[in-house]
């Protein structure tokens, strides 16, 4: 079991984690100090408890976000498929029938 020592809003956590994830967590804890500084300058004035919980919404709401627009591409997706399908019945139609002109010549 690694450990890695993270410093968020200039606070120093030691958090345990699977060897090999450490860059991982790091690369985490940088994206919630992202978020802290997103908050604005006032985060001084406001308890660590809740800073945290502010910044979890922010980053609840970005997974959330991404998760939707993945449920929406399968539905895109199928979309496209059929109107893809439209277009080679269309060509297979026009196809047969220049076959059959070129038959008659």
């Amino acid at each position: 079991m690694a450990s890695v020592n993270l410093t968020i809003n200039k606070k120093h956590y030691q958090v345990a984690c699977e060897a090999g994830q450490e860059k991982h967590l790091l690369a985490l804890a940088e994206n919630v100090q992202a978020k802290i500084t997103s908050l604005g300058q006032d985060i001084n004035k406001v308890e660590d408890e809740k800073l945290l919980l502010m910044a979890s919404l922010l980053l609840a709401d970005d997974l959330h976000e991404v998760q939707s627009k993945l449920n929406k591409k399968p539905q895109q997706q199928e979309i496209a498929l059929d109107h893809l399908v439209q277009i080679i019945d269309h060509l297979t139609h026009h196809l047969e029938k220049l076959a059959l002109r070129l038959e008659a010549l």
